[in-house]
């Protein structure tokens, strides 16, 4: 039941991003789209996903309760607001999209940030009261953490690094680091 509350208010998030791409092929041509507002959607969707799995493989571990659900509703509410921030709202109003970026994207890189670190310590916690003989999620393997250590980096770089030049590559490391991370996990 929680789950399912949790899984709404993600899978709305993850419509709120893919609602992005879609204003931007209804809108090409008529404004300068370039490629980080594109790359960041991606990461964000990628992200989106990621979470979900980490919360579904630890079900079993996450207790039913009012604080369980006031802090899952939290962090994805707090996933549906920097996925809401990705895109602009009206793409025809908006000439150039790295200018969309550049305001927002230390929002979402640190909204990103942020959210796995408190599911980080809120799994930590878990895992140390779970009751013996309950399954938790096994530990992914040594290049799953090797791809996920190279993320954290990327994502705080991006608070930082404003030069389209820079932040494209790191855009496109992250998401196959993503990528490549889901897959050896």
């Amino acid at each position: 039941m929680a789950f399912g509350l949790y899984g709404l208010v993600l899978g709305m998030a993850i419509t709120e991003v893919l609602g992005g791409f879609s204003r931007l092929l209804r809108h090409r041509g008529r404004t300068r789209i370039g490629w980080q507002v594109p790359l960041l959607g991606v990461v964000v969707l990628l992200d989106l996903t990621t979470f979900w799995m980490d919360a579904y493989q630890n079900r079993a571990i996450i207790p039913v309760n009012q604080l369980t659900l006031f802090v899952a509703v939290v962090l994805v509410g707090c996933y549906y607001l920097i996925a809401g921030l990705v895109f602009p709202d009206d793409i025809v109003d908006c000439p150039d999209l790295d200018d969309h970026y550049a305001r927002h994207v230390r929002v979402v890189a640190g909204g990103m940030l942020a959210i796995s670190f408190i599911m980080q310590i809120s799994f930590g916690i878990l895992e140390g009261s779970a009751a013996p003989g309950t399954a938790v999620a096994p530990e992914p393997g040594t290049v799953a953490l090797l791809l996920e250590a190279l993320t954290l980096p990327i994502l705080v770089a991006l608070l930082f690094v404003r030069k389209r030049r820079l932040t494209i590559p790191m855009l496109v490391i992250l998401i196959v680091a993503m990528l490549a991370g889901a897959a050896f996990d």
